[in-house]
């Protein structure tokens, strides 16, 4: 794994004996990932991997931390139904749960796996906030990830394609 500087420069290089699929970045610089064998991890930035969460029987898709650092976590199963759980900033208390047969899992997935080919911003109450993009306004064919600049109050989307697509929300 290599992490860079917003400029490109190369910050460092880590070897890590994981599959990693998805990653939100601590406010100690320190990386909590999703991994393919069902698991989240905290690495260090020393390069020490320890599992936090074990997600079994659903797999992990996407992550991101609140400003509280609980661990949000985007699962599908083998139904490929949707669920989302909050958990402690150290994986060990799971705070809330929401499944994809809730209609608010639905709308909550959306915002958060980006599926359907929209992003939205829901509360956790399931009341919708803003609908950020569509498939229309921005072509988003494969959406497959997403990360919110806060300081910016811009999306960023990848798309299979190879895209980035950035929108403003929060105005």
């Amino acid at each position: 794994m290599f992490l860079y500087e917003n400029s490109g420069k190369l910050v460092r290089s880590m070897n890590v004996d994981v599959d990693i699929n998805d990653m939100a970045v601590a406010s100690s610089g320190d990386l909590v990932v999703t991994c393919g064998d069902m698991k989240v991890r905290h690495l260090t930035v020393r390069g020490w991997s320890t599992t936090l969460i074990n997600t079994a029987p659903y797999e992990p898709d996407g992550i991101c931390l609140t400003d509280k650092e609980e661990i949000v976590v985007c699962m599908r199963g083998q139904d490929n139904g949707k669920h989302i759980a909050v958990f402690s900033d150290d994986g060990q208390d799971r705070l809330h749960e929401i499944s994809g047969r809730d209609s608010q899992a639905e709308e909550l997935s959306l915002t958060l796996t980006v599926l359907f080919k929209t992003v939205r911003i829901y509360v956790l109450e399931g009341g919708l906030i803003q609908l950020i993009m569509t498939q229309e306004q921005t072509r988003l064919l494969d959406p497959l990830g997403i990360c919110v600049d806060d300081e910016t109050g811009q999306v960023w989307l990848g798309n299979y394609s190879g895209d980035v697509v950035i929108a403003e929300y929060l105005k």
